[in-house]
């Protein structure tokens, strides 16, 4: 019997359960049903999203929602428990946890909470879901429920928003002992995860257009090793291939080899803003934001797309498409893989990557990417030490929005999706969108923004932007773990804030991004002359900076001093407040360099009525009790899923 419980469970990819010989007798019954099973089977209906929670592909999530109610069908392949859970930073500790089960011939789900320690999750006094159906099929457990948007226990649920959200998974392999999950049932051997998720956003679906031609190239990776260490970024220059007329790529989407799923965390498209159509380095791989990384590589930073674990394909819409074969289309472009080895195999090999569908059937108009928000650059953008909230700011004037659409001879530009940027710092990103002095709803907004979730994030309505419209991006920024100040920068450790917009028609327009004018920058410091005495690199740090004035820090370093700098919450919140009035200097750059006619400084921008914020969702149908249902639907057969 030992032999079988170990073969099985490695047929499984089950860990091996300890403790007790009834423990073990357990495992091998659950085991017998689990290696017997079956694919997964089919949902009760046609959901809008739908998600492998884990690598195994053995928890998978169902969702739909609408303005007040989410359903979620919970699939995982065991005869046991099964549970999700909504969290506010990937574990448990105060998540809204939702636990279900079927015994006996009766399904159960239960609403219960996370603790401050990642533990037994005690049942709410209140039990806020609604069990629609329950039934075990082939050795799957399925649970489908509901619950409504909003909060309805202050004290134990999480209102379910747009903003990114961390979703928790496990399951065990056997039922609760009694009534209700106990901590003995919890603790037992069980399968648990995190995810990052856009829980009210549908996944998109083909728009193609009816009669149009495609056509794939693929962007891929050639058996590149993964290194046997934790996390690895590698980079890879590619050549757009090359086109004899204009053509329009209208979905994009990552292809994973299958063996490799768990180790990919996310892919990013960056093009490259000189011309390296002709080097040697195209086909070649590179460590993304080493300090050893050719500087050809360092050029290709305007992301172009992105996508992340869970993610789908992107589709534009159907009178959209993103061109390649024109003058100022994409030439060369490096893709950055995020490989994560937490176990550092040494052995892992992978060539995937990104494909591309286009069509030379062209369509109405052309799709730009728009870089907007704060320049990258380490001399005026800091974030101080020790700052559990600093905001900084980024501007995209309506002067040089205004500019560029002169060029064009349009009068307004329509976005329909938005890619987030900031790095680990970066806990709450916002799009602004203001008019005369006016600020209109958010074009975007991620009260909970997680660097390593990143993907462009398709609109529901479409934002058109007029003639002396103008936007801001604000990150609001979490420091507490760091003793020095964080400079902006390139490198995952160093920080940004900016947007990738998504629009249409095209303007001659790449970077629309401010920073604050330099001097200012010093003076608010108490600053007033400083020699350079770096190398004139870019991304030089304020270390390259010496102070001469005033005399009493002559010879010191800038960035020495910022870092000996008594930050505290006052000061703290008095350079976020002076850099959101600080005088700018705008950066609004084309395929062929500066707008004309833009000036290089600018005041800030003002918002005189700011946007009074979206209405709250209220919670209009408490309930408490023990919700469940001897509702045993048949098992359905094993057609096709209808995702």
């Amino acid at each position: 019997m030992i032999i079988f419980v170990v073969t099985c469970f490695a047929c499984c990819n089950l860990p091996i359960p300890t403790g007790s010989i009834t423990m073990l007798r357990t495992a091998v019954f659950a085991a017998i049903i689990i290696c017997g099973a079956f694919a997964n089977p089919n949902p009760s209906e046609n959901y809008t999203n739908k998600i492998s929670l884990s690598n195994a592909e053995d928890f998978i999530l169902y969702w739909s929602f609408n303005d007040t109610h989410i359903t979620f069908e919970m699939h995982a392949k065991t005869t046991g428990w099964l549970g999700i859970g909504i969290s506010p930073t990937g574990g448990m500790a105060n998540s809204d946890i939702f636990v279900g089960w079927v015994k006996n011939g009766v399904a159960t789900l239960t609403d219960r909470h996370g603790q401050e320690f990642n533990g037994y999750p005690p049942k709410d006094p209140m039990q806020n879901v609604h069990l629609l159906k329950g039934r075990q099929c082939d050795g799957w457990t399925i649970i489908k429920f509901k619950r409504q948007l909003a909060a309805c226990e202050d004290s134990f649920d999480r209102a379910i928003t747009s903003d990114t959200t961390r979703v928790i998974f496990a399951y065990g392999y056997v039922d609760p002992t009694e009534e209700d999950l106990a901590p003995h049932d919890y603790h037992g051997p069980t399968n648990r995860g995190a995810r990052s998720l856009y829980l009210l956003e549908e996944q998109p679906h083909m728009v193609y257009r009816e009669g149009e031609i495609h056509y794939t190239f693929d962007l891929l990776n050639d058996h590149f090793h993964i290194p046997p260490i934790r996390t690895y970024y590698n980079c890879r220059m590619f050549r757009i291939p090359k086109f004899s007329s204009k053509q329009h790529v209208v979905k994009v989407e990552a292809i994973i080899e299958p063996e490799n799923i768990k180790h990919i965390h996310h892919i990013l498209l960056y093009q490259c803003t000189i011309d390296l159509e002709d080097s040697p380095l195209i086909g070649t791989n590179s460590q993304c934001y080493h300090p050893s990384q050719p500087r050809e590589f360092k050029s290709c930073h305007v992301i172009i797309q992105g996508w992340a674990v869970g993610g789908g394909p992107q589709y534009y819409p159907n009178n959209v498409g993103f061109p390649l074969g024109d003058v100022d289309s994409a030439k060369v472009v490096v893709m950055e893989m995020h490989y994560d080895n937490p176990s550092k195999l040494p052995d892992l090999v992978d060539s995937s990557g990104l494909r591309f569908t286009y069509t030379p059937n062209i369509r109405e108009f052309d799709a730009g990417v728009m870089q907007v928000g704060h320049l990258v650059t380490p001399y005026q953008h800091i974030i101080p030490p020790h700052a559990d909230s600093f905001l900084n700011y980024g501007d995209c004037s309506s002067q040089c929005l205004s500019a560029a659409m002169n060029v064009n001879g349009t009068d307004a530009i329509r976005i329909f999706g938005v890619l987030l940027h900031s790095h680990l710092l970066g806990r709450r990103i916002t799009l602004r969108h203001i008019r005369n002095g006016n600020e209109l709803a958010p074009i975007a907004k991620d009260s909970a923004y997680d660097f390593n979730y990143q993907e462009t994030r398709l609109l529901k309505e479409e934002v058109k932007l007029v003639q002396g419209d103008s936007m801001q991006v604000v990150c609001d920024c979490q420091s507490t773990g760091r003793n020095k100040i964080t400079l902006g920068g390139l490198d995952t450790d160093r920080e940004m804030c900016m947007a990738f917009i998504l629009y249409y028609p095209k303007l001659p327009l790449n970077l629309c991004s401010t920073s604050p004018s330099f001097w200012p920058f010093l003076f608010n410091f108490g600053i007033y002359n400083v020699e350079h005495r770096g190398k004139g690199s870019a991304y030089e740090d304020l270390n390259a900076f010496t102070i001469r004035l005033p005399v009493q820090l002559n010879n010191t370093k800038v960035g020495d001093y910022l870092n000996s700098f008594e930050w505290n919450t006052k000061t703290i919140n008095k350079l976020s407040e002076d850099l959101k009035q600080m005088r700018r200097f705008q950066s609004c750059e084309g395929p062929s360099g500066y707008l004309p006619n833009v000036d290089y400084f600018r005041p800030a921008i003002t918002i005189q009525i700011p946007f009074e914020g979206e209405n709250e969702r209220n919670c209009t149908e408490p309930s408490t009790g023990w919700r469940s249902r001897a509702n045993m639907e048949q098992c359905p057969t094993h057609d096709q899923d209808p995702n």
